[in-house]
């Protein structure tokens, strides 16, 4: 199958250390916009403040999308690597 489909395979790799990323990065960024509200309303809530704690929902909010990317990606190149062995077992037979 490598020799087949090396890159097909690399990508698959690559995406699923991706996916396996994203949650982690989700929690993360979940605590930096609690820590930065809490933060925020002791402060006062000045601009720069506020702003920063939006930078960080903006980031939290393109997660959610970006795992459902990467899983569809994930699952498209699933398919055509079993393509590839299905017609490199039928052709080998």
């Amino acid at each position: 199958m490598w020799q087949v489909a090396r890159p097909w395979t690399i990508a698959c790799l690559i995406l699923l250390a991706v996916q396996g990323l994203l949650p982690a990065a989700s929690v993360y960024l979940t605590k930096l916009v609690v820590d930065g509200v809490v933060g925020t309303l002791k402060k006062g809530g000045s601009w720069p403040e506020v702003r920063a704690v939006l930078i960080l929902v903006t980031a939290l909010a393109g997660i959610m999308p970006l795992m459902e990317v990467v899983r569809g990606a994930i699952g498209s190149i699933r398919s055509v690597l079993y393509r590839l062995n299905c017609c490199r077992t039928t052709s080998a037979a």
